[in-house]
């Protein structure tokens, strides 16, 4: 893991090492309850003809999380809850229409509880774009969003052959909003 100027570089990736190899952060806890949200650029993800992945997770604890990753050109929403993962949103990857990645706790006027929203924006001049809604469904109270933390990481679960890198940059944390 390489810290640069404005960003984050994670790799190069282990090639051809089976087993579990990932490298990256995570950071302190953090209190979101508010319409806080998260968001990060993956300027490059790890290459996108192999099963090598680059995440980014709001989560409370390794068995309470979201997040977003990318692997083998699909962009996943995913939530892992009591350890048990579940897919929300399968995309085909695109590095221009999903550059950024945010996850957000959302309060639903219309249903009267708090969701997770997950979304993406184009890069537009170093700053996101045009936000689209993913997946929203509310939030579980596993995930305890008073004390969140985030985790930016990159890697490879299998022998994965020229596996490549991935590179991170402007992560923003927004807490306690109105």
């Amino acid at each position: 893991m390489t810290a640069t100027t404005g960003g984050m570089q994670i790799g190069s990736l282990k090639s051809s090492a089976t087993g579990s190899h990932y490298d990256g952060f995570s950071s302190g806890s953090y209190d979101l309850t508010s319409n806080g949200s998260a968001m990060v650029q993956l300027v490059k993800a790890p290459n996108t003809a192999t099963a090598a992945y680059a995440m980014f997770a709001v989560g409370s604890d390794a068995d309470n999380f979201y997040r977003w990753y990318e692997s083998g050109n699909s962009l996943v929403a995913e939530k892992r809850i009591g350890g048990a993962k579940t897919t929300l949103v399968d995309l085909p990857y695109s590095a221009t229409a999903h550059q950024f990645l945010r996850i957000r706790h959302e309060y639903n006027s219309s249903t009267g509880v708090y969701e997770v929203v997950f979304e993406t924006a184009p890069n537009s001049s170093g700053v996101p774009g045009t936000w689209t809604v993913r997946h929203r469904e509310t939030w579980t109270s596993s995930v305890t969003v008073t004390a969140l933390r985030f985790e930016l990481k990159a890697g490879t679960s299998d022998a994965v052959v020229s596996p490549g890198s991935a590179y991170f940059g402007n992560f923003k944390a927004v807490l306690n909003t109105q």
